[in-house]
């Protein structure tokens, strides 16, 4: 016999659950609108956050730490783009909690606690991505770069569109990429693979794990190479470890 509702669980009509997803939308548009006004209004440290692995990696190399645009509108566009972007970056934990939330409407009590659990950690993972990106691949793969540019005795004139969206997408390409644990642990929780399965497939994944960072990496040198593989081998070993959790506890749920 399945679980019963609570009596504070009434399920939601039709018209009800439209009515809580428009609400749940617009709590998640108006926090969007409040950070892209926030970044507004502090756009320009935005822009020099962005540009400071970059410039500094150009200073470091003997060059003019700074970075060139070759339309009038450029400054501007770009002004507003990253602060656009960014803004989703910030107000993306509020958006995941409302579409979680949402979610959580039509599930058991027991199963909410799942809601909980996978809502910060969604976000949590996304941040930890974007970080690794900013700090570690964009830093050593720009320094490389720049300097095996000046060692053929070429001199560097960066547009600062492209270098800072550079930045961003890879920054947001790692943190989806973070979230391979999460993504692994939900297949095994809905049943659709078993944590033995990953463990067969771990050589696959090595050779997947190469693809991609040879693919979003900025230089494909061993270093860097190595840099992007590496935090991906880790979430994949993690997203096991979580698995045959997941499934030792499902199972200690169905013996008792």
């Amino acid at each position: 016999m399945g679980k019963k509702k609570s009596a504070d669980d009434v399920q939601m009509t039709f018209g009800e659950h439209l009515e809580d997803l428009r609400s749940r939308l617009w709590r998640a548009v108006i926090g969007v609108a409040v950070a892209l006004v926030v970044c507004l209004v502090f756009g320009k440290q935005l822009l020099r956050t962005l540009q400071k692995p970059i410039t500094d990696a150009l200073a470091a190399a003997g060059y003019e730490g700074t970075l060139n645009y070759f339309n009038v509108i450029t400054p501007f566009m770009i002004y507003v783009k990253v602060s656009l972007i960014t803004a989703l970056f910030v107000s993306s934990p509020w958006v995941i909690y409302h579409i979680w939330q949402f979610v959580a409407s039509g599930l058991y009590p027991h199963e909410r606690k799942y809601v909980y659990i996978f809502g910060p950690f969604t976000a949590g993972l996304f941040a930890a991505g974007a970080a690794f990106s900013y700090f570690i691949l964009v830093r050593f793969g720009v320094r490389f770069l720049v300097n095996f540019g000046k060692s053929l005795g070429l001199q560097p004139v960066l547009d600062v569109n492209s270098q800072l969206m550079f930045v961003l997408v890879l920054s947001m390409v790692m943190g989806l990429i973070f979230q391979l644990p999460l993504v692994m642990l939900v297949l095994v929780k809905i049943h659709i693979v078993e944590s033995k399965t990953y463990v067969k497939q771990r050589k696959l994944f090595i050779i997947v794990a190469l693809t991609v960072a040879a693919i979003i990496t900025p230089t494909q040198d061993i270093v860097n190479l190595a840099l992007a593989t590496a935090p991906m081998l880790l979430l994949y070993e993690l997203g096991i470890v979580l698995s045959r959790l997941a499934e030792r506890r499902s199972a200690r749920d169905l013996a008792g």
